[in-house]
């Protein structure tokens, strides 16, 4: 018998196959498990595998905090090719030769996109401007100007050159897109690519090493070794104990005055009565004047 669904709570790090829509995911376990809160820290593509992270229970008050996190990738690339998509699904709108590409002009290439650098959202895409999915408008066979945004590529290493096929790891900030980072390459190339296939490796604190298949999942009988509790998931951001009292204000949605200034910004909120038990109650900010407001905190009845 499968565990109570009242007991499940927290972060599961699913290891996405191909295919299946990160929504299709996710109704299909709700249907199946009866979850009544399930979500997801960040999509992936129908063709991407890898991290899904799944939030259950009051942990999807918190998913915001994870999609905001840096990730990893393992990105296929196919050079010589470019499709309307920037990926695989795409047609194909140029094929190129591939006649003198190297390894090293492939390095010379990824150094200009590292670091922070602007990237144009393909109209292939769920982004919205002037409330219309840019995707949409595309299937129409529109193509309206987009703004470019600064994203932070941390690391594009090459890792293999085989043929068309070059195979990148990939680690960046939120909102990346991966095909572009695709397509702006086989542009810098002079050859033109497309993304080929799509991994993702890595979701803030979460790793390969912390994903279990959807097929292992459906089969356990309690999913208490998979699921990550709420404060732990968040370990990205700076955290503090506080004392009951301030704790039933912030839990009430009241602001509380610090004893001391502290860094500004997202904390992840704990009650401890002591360094060996401390209770996660939420996320707060910490503004000016020590003062600290609360952001997103567990149910008082929890």
């Amino acid at each position: 018998m499968f565990q109570s669904q009242n007991k499940i709570e927290g972060f599961i790090a699913l290891d996405k196959p191909k295919g299946p829509t990160s929504h299709a995911i996710i109704q299909d376990l709700k249907k199946r498990f009866g979850l009544p809160k399930i979500g997801h820290a960040g999509t992936l593509d129908p063709m991407a595998t890898g991290l899904l992270l799944l939030c259950i229970g009051e942990a999807t008050k918190f998913s915001r905090f994870l999609i905001e996190a840096d990730k990893a990738y393992v990105a296929e690339l196919v050079l010589g090719e470019s499709t309307d998509t920037y990926d695989a699904d795409g047609q194909i709108t140029e094929k190129k030769s591939i006649k003198g590409i190297t390894n090293d002009s492939i390095e010379r290439a990824l150094s200009e996109l590292r670091g922070t650098i602007l990237q144009k959202p393909p109209m292939f895409s769920a982004k919205k401007i002037k409330g219309r999915r840019l995707y949409k408008l595309a299937r129409q066979g529109k193509e309206i100007e987009r703004e470019e945004l600064p994203v932070n590529i941390y690391k594009n290493k090459l890792l293999e050159l085989e043929g068309s096929r070059v195979s990148l790891e990939i680690e960046c900030s939120k909102g990346t897109y991966i095909r572009s980072i695709a397509h702006d390459l086989g542009k810098s190339l002079g050859c033109g690519a497309h993304l080929g296939g799509l991994r993702r490796t890595k979701v803030g604190k979460f790793s390969e090493r912390d994903m279990v298949s959807p097929d292992f999942l459906g089969h356990s009988e309690s999913w208490d070794s998979f699921l990550s509790p709420i404060g732990r998931a968040l370990s990205q951001l700076p955290s503090l104990a506080l004392k009951a009292h301030d704790c039933g204000k912030l839990l009430n949605g009241q602001q509380v005055v610090l004893e001391k200034q502290e860094n500004l910004g997202c904390w992840v909120l704990y009650e401890s009565s002591n360094e060996s038990h401390k209770r996660f109650i939420g996320v707060g900010e910490v503004k000016e004047n020590r003062v600290l407001r609360p952001m997103r905190m567990i149910s008082v009845s929890r």
